[in-house]
């Protein structure tokens, strides 16, 4: 009932503000053609008059006359015409004073929330945690840590809710609040860098990079750090050092951390190439090297992007192999599919979205992409 009685009210406010359109404009250019037309009428039965008293030669008056009649039938086509443009114009701010009520209750219905009980900020401030209402929160939140900014743990609590939220842009910027009003750890520092890698799509920044090196000065072997620090030189193009930092940090690496398969992976990604007719080609068994020999380039071609649409085919029913994103994205490189390729990164970004290390593989690989 609430929804029919705002739409009769829209529809009926547009109403109103239409009728007063259509009495002022078509009348209006009419009264203007007929108004002309009477002038014109009148200046030609001035010119008879003069011709008759011979007050203007006969071919001054042929020529007088001859430019009145031109305006009169001008005057008469503006007239004739003039109900169906303003009918048009009419028509065109009917429909866009219909269509903007209707597009903004369809975007409401779509993004907005009909059933939330409408309340005032100050009692969706107050009422935040009872309702779970995240917006709500984080401007409370934002809210007290201005009055307060020494909250230490409140700088913390929204970082962690932000990033939680895929908002890394907003949660590095609390990171950023919790440096200013705390001296600086390698944990802090490396939580910083990450969310502005993250908030980057993957790619190190200025100031990642330098809160990276920072941390590395506060503790020359913290791991999220070096692994971070390996990521700027590759995608500054520097591979060897990169492998040279993630090595050394593997090698150190206790048998149980839980980034010690991602440094590995980083590592083979990089320093490793598939056993197949050109890198990054999904690996071939021994036989199928064998046929491969025995066959004509158009064969071999057609075998080697069987096998490419396969894995692609594999990934689109199981994602969660990033190993097998990469490898296809580097084998539509190769086959010259780069769209194919750039596509194959973006699924894969998706999929690993939350996970900070991956998106520094998938971007290290975007940077192979760039001719």
């Amino acid at each position: 009932m609430l929804w029919f009685l705002l739409a009769v009210l829209t529809f009926g406010l547009v109403a109103v503000l239409i009728a007063p359109l259509r009495r002022a404009q078509i009348p209006s250019a009419q009264t203007g053609s007929d108004y002309d037309l009477a002038v014109y009428r009148d200046q030609l039965a001035e010119l008879e008059r003069d011709l008759g008293r011979g007050a203007i030669a006969a071919s001054d008056a042929d020529a007088a006359r001859a430019e009145i009649s031109r305006r009169i039938l001008a005057a008469d086509a503006a007239r004739q015409s003039a109900p169906g443009t303003q009918s048009k114009i009419l028509w065109a701010k009917l429909a866009t004073a219909i269509a903007i009520p209707l597009l903004a209750i369809g975007l409401y219905l779509v993004e907005g929330r009909p059933g939330l009980v409408g309340a005032p900020h100050a009692e969706r401030l107050a009422n935040a945690e009872k309702t779970g209402d995240f917006e709500a929160l984080i401007a409370k939140v934002s809210a007290h840590l201005e009055q307060n900014p020494t909250d230490l743990r409140g700088w913390q609590v929204m970082a962690t809710a932000l990033a939680g939220r895929g908002r890394y842009e907003e949660a590095s910027q609390a990171l950023a609040g919790l440096l200013r009003n705390t001296t600086p750890n390698a944990d802090l520092l490396a939580d910083y860098g990450e969310t502005l890698v993250l908030a980057n799509g993957g790619q190190m920044n200025e100031r990642a990079e330098t809160a990276f090196a920072e941390a590395l000065k506060l503790n020359p072997d913290h791991p999220k750090s070096a692994f971070f620090q390996g990521l700027a030189l590759r995608q500054k193009g520097k591979t060897a050092e990169a492998l040279a930092i993630w090595q050394a940090l593997f090698d150190k690496a206790p048998a149980d951390a839980p980034w010690r398969a991602a440094v590995r992976a980083a590592i083979d990604e990089v320093a490793s190439a598939p056993a197949a007719s050109a890198p990054g080609m999904p690996q071939l068994s021994d036989e199928q090297i064998a046929a491969a020999k025995q066959m004509s380039p158009q064969d071999r071609q057609a075998m080697i992007r069987s096998m490419v649409d396969g894995l692609a085919e594999k990934l689109s029913l199981n994602g969660k192999d990033l190993d097998g994103w990469l490898r296809l994205a580097n084998a539509r490189k190769m086959l010259g599919e780069l769209p194919a390729a750039k596509k194959a990164l973006d699924d894969a970004a998706e999929i690993y979205k939350d996970d900070a290390l991956a998106l520094a593989r998938i971007a290290a690989a975007r940077q192979g992409l760039n001719p």
